[in-house]
């Protein structure tokens, strides 16, 4: 910790170690002791689609004082907050890119932002200018910022940007300016010191909402080929929007015969958090007792749907699985 705060010029005991709140857990905190958390700053996530039990997530973005969000589109979650900060899109900026294979690779600018828009680090730097940190925040470009992530980085120490125009780019760790990256980890043997992996067991638990009699079925949610996430930009493309342009409940054939359920056919699906009215796909790729729903559309969110029960440890929700029933949509 010291030798971040030393790194940015902080004053002794300004950066004290302090754990603070998951996102995940930042929610509840907001509904369960209000007050407690004043003002959010949300960057290029939009939890109003993508987090579990949307009807709470409203509410708990209710519950602040200031919201802020810093995106590239006006998004559901932007349409709450009291201030919007337009950023640029990857292609409007220069950077790099660390994939999950650990390969970091340059980004480099096509074309300007349009409008106010700028670029997330200038935000910031601009933002700590005022709050008083203007001599933490000195940057001029991103190679500036990449150039401090591999001073205090280790596994990132050997990069440069000269080294990651290379079309190969790097992998981390690269530890020195003559080391060629890692492509592949743990090659010969594990980093720890005898060699070895450890494997640690884990004791399977059940789902903490499970089918029962007024709620029969496992809803599992997820993504499709042609949307990334909460569809900012996909379902703003008319081609990748052309292609599936609403979401869907899929049910297994002998479900949907017992529920005199047909494809295509607008049904309603319930769980304890909520309803959402959405066309029914009838499909054998689905196992009879689960159905599956996309969550990338606003016009039938699954996540209006989903628990928000967190994993005890990781704080990640139990998006994969709650207890659902659906219905046929009679006329009043």
């Amino acid at each position: 910790h010291k030798k971040f705060a030393d790194a940015w010029g902080f004053p002794d005991g300004i950066c004290e170690p302090k754990n603070g709140y998951e996102v995940t857990v930042m929610m509840d905190v907001l509904t369960d002791n209000p007050g407690e958390l004043k003002a959010m700053y949300i960057m290029g996530e939009n939890p109003m689609l993508s987090d579990p039990d949307l009807t709470h997530v409203k509410h708990a973005i209710e519950n602040l004082e200031f919201l802020v969000v810093q995106d590239i589109f006006l998004t559901e979650t932007a349409e709450l907050a009291d201030v919007v900060l337009p950023a640029a899109c990857y292609a409007e900026r220069d950077g790099t890119q660390t994939s999950t294979e650990r390969r970091v690779q340059m980004w480099r600018k096509a074309q300007d932002p349009p409008g106010e828009a700028k670029v997330d680090w200038q935000i910031i730097s601009e933002l700590a200018a005022k709050m008083g940190y203007a001599d933490q925040f000195p940057y001029q470009s991103a190679e500036e910022i990449f150039n401090e992530i591999a001073k205090v980085t280790p596994s990132y120490a050997g990069m440069n940007y000269e080294r990651l125009s290379r079309p190969e780019a790097l992998h981390w760790p690269c530890p020195a300016a003559d080391h060629p990256g890692t492509p592949i980890l743990h090659r010969e043997k594990f980093a720890h010191p005898d060699g070895m992996g450890v494997f640690a067991p884990i004791e399977w638990k059940p789902p903490a909402e499970v089918p029962d009699a007024e709620y029969p079925f496992v809803l599992t949610t997820g993504r499709v080929l042609w949307h990334w996430h909460t569809g900012t930009m996909t379902r703003r493309s008319a081609t990748l929007d052309a292609e599936v342009p609403t979401g869907w409940i899929e049910i297994n054939p002998e479900d949907a015969k017992a529920l005199g359920i047909t494809d295509k056919e607008m049904i309603r699906a319930i769980t304890r958090r909520g309803s959402v009215d959405v066309p029914a796909r009838v499909t054998k790729d689905i196992m009879k007792g689960v159905m599956f729903m996309p969550f990338h559309f606003k016009e039938c969110a699954a996540n209006i749907l989903t628990n928000n029960a967190l994993d005890p440890v990781a704080k990640i929700p139990e998006f994969k699985a709650c207890a659902v029933k659906v219905e046929k949509i009679t006329e009043a």
